[in-house]
């Protein structure tokens, strides 16, 4: 939509009446694609930006001022703004300046790991389906779960503290990914909430979204990269990289976020979210224990 913008901005600034009209119906037509029954359809737009919804908010509100354009027209764009609206009102800001969604931490020797997660027996994919089936963003993945939280916490206070997670069952039976994942956690001053393996097949991706759940909001969230081919795309607010394997990055997934497999093998990482034990320090809970036990 941008290009639309620029050229409609060109050809008015010139005084090109006709080819202004044209380039602006070759651009409503580009944008009732986007739509499906007067919705926006974010899942086909994953390589999107914020600068890219303005844009088409930009091109249909220029659409809607034309009065050359019949009442039916008009009527049928007031639609598709209304639908863009809906689409975005709960997006994050846009992503600006010099903030980091997503960070480098250290290089991981994975080789073990790897190897352990190649053996891995088929079945083992096919048994935690929720993620894909529940989260259509995600419906190209397929995961394990590593740990998760206690059974008897299911009913926690969502946004404070820490909450004890424990082994699944897979753990028991392939534990070198527990462990290692146990010692990145100490190293990284977390308290371990949920872990997972997730396979991304070959030329698939997570389209662009972003978690608003109650249990991430006090988070972190972090990627180390098992396998991958040349072509493994994380990309976090306005920050884009193409991520090898044995790479742990901090992954903010707050904001808007999608991954990308452009290779021809699959894509496994492992992904797990953890509470900064730093936290705890400034906790006015904690400040009060601290406070009774000094009397």
């Amino acid at each position: 939509m941008q290009g639309y913008l620029e050229m409609l901005w060109s050809a008015g600034k010139k005084g090109h009446e006709g080819l202004y009209a044209e380039i602006l119906q070759a651009a409503l037509a580009s944008a009732s694609a986007l739509y499906r029954g007067g919705e926006l359809q974010l899942g086909t737009l994953a390589h999107w930006t914020p600068p890219d919804f303005e844009s088409l908010r930009e091109v249909l509100s220029i659409a809607l001022r034309t009065k050359e354009l019949s009442l039916w027209k008009r009527a049928g764009i007031f639609r598709q703004l209304r639908g863009l609206s809906r689409a975005t009102r709960w997006m994050p800001p846009a992503a600006t300046g010099e903030q980091k969604y997503l960070v480098f931490q250290k290089m991981v020797d994975v080789r073990e790991l790897a190897a352990e997660v190649n053996s891995i027996a088929p079945y083992w994919w096919g048994v935690h389906t929720r993620r894909q089936e529940a989260l259509d963003h995600h419906r190209h993945t397929q995961s394990i779960l590593v740990r998760n939280r206690k059974a008897h916490e299911r009913a926690y206070q969502p946004a404070d503290g820490v909450h004890e997670s424990v082994e699944m069952d897979f753990s028991r039976q392939y534990p070198k990914t527990n462990a290692l994942v146990l010692s990145l956690a100490q190293e990284l001053g977390i308290a371990l909430g949920r872990v997972a393996l997730v396979k991304l097949p070959a030329h698939s991706q997570v389209y662009r979204h972003f978690d608003d759940e109650e249990y991430l909001k006090e988070r972190d969230r972090y990627h180390l990269v098992l396998s991958c081919g040349e072509r493994n795309l994380l990309e976090s607010g306005n920050n884009r990289f193409n991520v090898k394997p044995g790479e742990l990055w901090f992954f903010d997934n707050k904001v808007m976020h999608r991954a990308a497999n452009l290779s021809d093998t699959p894509r496994v990482h492992i992904i797990f979210d953890g509470y900064p034990l730093g936290k705890l320090e400034d906790s006015p809970v904690k400040s009060e224990a601290d406070s009774k036990r000094s009397y």
